[in-house]
């Protein structure tokens, strides 16, 4: 696994409503093309939520490891 790919541990506050781990998956589906909904109600919560872990607004500790492209 490279180092940008690399999920970094950490204990969730109390009020985490993802882990570490869920937020590298979701922003992996995220990339692979999955929407913001299609996530959020995969992992249980909003797709606000969902899209503002994927994108490093929140969780900023754990690297964003791609950038997502578009096809022609």
């Amino acid at each position: 696994m490279s180092p940008a790919a690399e999920v970094v541990p950490r204990k969730p506050p109390t009020r985490a409503k993802l882990t570490s781990a869920q937020v590298q998956e979701a922003r992996t589906r995220h990339a692979r093309g999955e929407s913001f909904a299609a996530l959020g109600r995969a992992f249980d919560v909003s797709g606000s939520t969902i899209r503002n872990a994927v994108i490093g607004k929140t969780w900023k500790d754990v690297p964003v490891a791609y950038r997502r492209t578009t096809t022609p």
